[in-house]
C-alpha cells in the first residue's frame, strides 16, 4: 500500500513537468548563445532562378533537342525532349523545317564547347516540356524565332 494519496500523485505530476520544461529552457539557452557565437550558416543549396547547366544529347528538328539536365546535388533529367519555348517551325522533312533543323546544328557546332544552360518553362497545351536554352551567349530561341518560315510565327 502507498504512502501517497491520489492528490500528492497529481503534485508530484505537476512538479516533475514543472523541472523537464526548466531544463528544456536551459538547453534551448545554451544552445542558443553558442549559436550566436558561431559563423552563420551556409546556404548548401543554390538559389532557384529556375536555369539549369545541361547538355546536348541531339538535335530532334529545329524546335526540338533532347537533353540530359542537371539538377544539382548529382541528379540529373537524362534523355529530356525540350521544345524551345515560342518557337514554331516548320515540321522536318519541309524545306523550311529541314533548314531550320540545318540551322539549329549549326548554331550549336559553332558554340561547341560553350556552357549550355536551359530554363525550364513549363509545358505546352500537349504536355510537352518547355525551355529557353543557351549556349555561351547565344540565345538558341531567339535564333530560330529569326528564320524565315511559311505560316510560322510566335503563338
Amino acid at each position: 500500500m502507498s504512502n501517497h494519496l491520489p492528490e500528492d500523485n497529481d503534485a508530484i505530476s505537476r512538479a516533475m513537468i514543472k523541472v523537464i520544461v526548466a531544463l528544456a529552457a536551459i538547453l534551448l539557452a545554451i544552445v542558443g548563445c553558442q549559436r550566436l557565437n558561431a559563423e552563420p550558416l551556409k546556404q548548401t543549396a543554390p538559389v532557384d532562378n529556375g536555369i539549369r547547366s545541361c547538355e546536348l544529347v541531339r538535335i530532334i528538328d529545329g524546335d526540338t533537342v533532347v537533353l540530359t539536365v542537371n539538377l544539382g546535388d548529382g541528379v540529373s533529367l537524362t534523355n529530356r525532349h525540350i521544345r524551345l519555348s515560342n518557337v514554331y517551325v516548320d515540321e522536318k522533312g519541309t524545306v523550311d523545317g529541314d533548314n531550320a533543323t540545318d540551322c539549329l546544328n549549326k548554331l550549336l557546332k559553332a558554340h561547341a564547347g560553350e556552357p549550355m544552360v536551359i530554363q525550364l518553362n513549363g509545358r505546352d497545351k500537349y504536355g510537352r516540356a518547355l525551355g529557353t536554352v543557351w549556349v555561351g551567349d547565344c540565345n538558341l530561341n531567339d535564333e530560330q524565332r529569326k528564320l524565315p518560315q511559311k505560316g510560322r510565327g510566335i503563338k
